[in-house]
């Protein structure tokens, strides 16, 4: 799909802003992770915010965001599971 240049400016102004808050909610997350690891409540959190960041960056044919989002969405997903060992 093409976008005509305003269209395209304020789509990745959006995404800029999406995901911002996402990183920052992600640093968050982990911060309580670090504190306590034995506590598993932050990682339904993470794992929402990873796959929303994986989602928009593949909307816009960010692949490398797309494959590290995916990635950590993984690794979470593992933890959770007790599949991780910190």
């Amino acid at each position: 799909m093409q976008y005509n240049p305003d269209e395209l400016k304020e789509i990745l102004n959006i995404y800029k802003a999406e995901s911002e808050e996402i990183i920052q909610g992600l640093n968050d997350g982990f911060m309580e992770l670090e504190k306590n690891p034995e506590d598993k409540t932050p990682l339904k959190k993470l794992l929402q915010l990873s796959h929303s960041l994986k989602g928009a960056s593949r909307m816009l044919g960010f692949n490398c965001v797309q494959n590290m989002a995916h990635k950590l969405e993984d690794i979470l997903s593992y933890w959770k599971k007790d599949e991780v060992f910190i």
